[in-house]
């Protein structure tokens, strides 16, 4: 399957991940030395109440961010701009998309606590609420979520048929209520980031539930969606557009690590990535501006990952290089990225520690 976004470490032998991370990591040293760039963000650590697992994160301005749990865990997190504090949420589903409109309306998606169906939640500046949302019976779940206006919201993921295959789901908010949206019908598929330009040039961007899977896209025009070839294979995991002709997804290709695609108006392009470990994937991205882009993720996610630091990168405008990270606790992962303005940049994800899981939130600062 290609959802891979966010990260659960699972419980196998600690000894032989590390030698495994051990292995692995001495190998492309030199070469991300070789690709970090030359004036970096320095980013640190910050302590944040812990939510067990950050899914995805949000934000309408640097002192109205969130980010929200992708394990069951009824907590959010909310940053004023001064400290971080905890919300409760209804339950203990797993969020995996988060949208801010203001601090006042905030939207986020994912499953249940049971992974059977998926749950919307939204926060009207008080509280928490589930928002009722349409339903298979065989089962659906929902990965991102894009925000244009109070009216016009869509969140992105998959259904499950009754012959057990996903496909594709798009849901739209009108104001009022949540309504399926009529998309290409593809199977063994699922959505997992979607990104506007304008309420009439939005794209979706997930992959195929096979080996050596083709990448999917869907673009909608302002009437119809559909399906845009991407070349290669493997999944986008996260997607961000900053004009008509400048969107780029990210995600990871079996075999050749981390993947980067471009779309310049015409058609996708595979663009270069530095060099990572064939294992290494990117869960998300986000543009300040067309040279201030960045993506996190990881370069060997899970419990084979002990000892690493998220895998950050950063798009100049030319090229894309490897900022440097620290790791939390054991080895962390980065779930997602929030790049607000030029020298504000969080990745937030998940951390493996003595006595489990912990979220693990990175705040960035520039270097003079």
């Amino acid at each position: 399957m290609i959802r891979q976004k966010p990260v659960r470490w699972s419980r196998v032998s600690l000894i032989a991940a590390m030698l495994v991370s051990q292995f692995l990591f001495n190998i492309p040293a030199r070469a991300q030395e070789a690709t970090q760039q030359q004036n970096p963000l320095v980013f640190s650590v910050v302590k944040t109440p812990n939510i067990a697992a950050i899914g995805a994160m949000g934000a309408d301005s640097a002192n109205d961010v969130w980010a929200v749990p992708s394990v069951p865990h009824p907590i959010s997190l909310r940053f004023d701009g001064a400290k971080w504090q905890a919300l409760p949420m209804v339950d203990g589903g797993r969020m995996s998309g988060v949208a801010v409109l203001s601090s006042k309306n905030v939207w986020a998606v994912g499953e249940q606590a049971n992974a059977a169906f998926s749950e919307i939640q939204h926060f009207d500046g008080k509280q928490w609420t589930v928002v009722a949302s349409p339903h298979f019976a065989a089962g659906d779940a929902l990965f991102g979520i894009q925000a244009l206006s109070p009216s016009n919201i869509y969140a992105v993921g998959a259904s499950v048929s009754k012959t057990q295959k996903s496909r594709p789901l798009i849901l739209h908010f009108d104001g009022r209520a949540w309504s399926v949206v009529s998309i290409p019908a593809i199977a063994n598929a699922e959505l997992l980031s979607i990104a506007a330009v304008s309420p009439s040039d939005i794209w979706a961007v997930g992959g195929f539930l096979k080996v050596n899977h083709p990448i999917l896209a869907l673009h909608f025009n302002g009437q119809q969606w559909t399906r845009v070839a991407v070349p290669g294979g493997g999944g986008l995991l996260g997607v961000t557009a900053i004009a008509s002709n400048n969107v780029w997804a990210v995600g990871s290709q079996e075999g050749h690590g981390a993947l980067i695609e471009h779309w310049d108006g015409t058609s996708w392009k595979t663009f270069n990535s530095p060099e990572t470990l064939i294992t290494a994937r990117l869960n998300g991205v986000s543009a300040i501006s067309a040279t201030d882009i960045w993506a996190a993720g990881c370069n060997q996610c899970g419990d084979a990952g002990l000892g690493q630091a998220p895998l950050v990168e950063h798009f100049d405008g030319s090229v894309w290089t490897i900022n440097p990270a620290p790791t939390s606790g054991q080895g962390s992962v980065g779930n997602a990225v929030l790049a607000i303005q030029p020298g504000n940049v969080f990745v937030g994800g998940v951390a493996l520690t003595s006595t489990g899981i912990e979220s693990v939130l990175l705040s960035a600062t520039e270097v003079h």
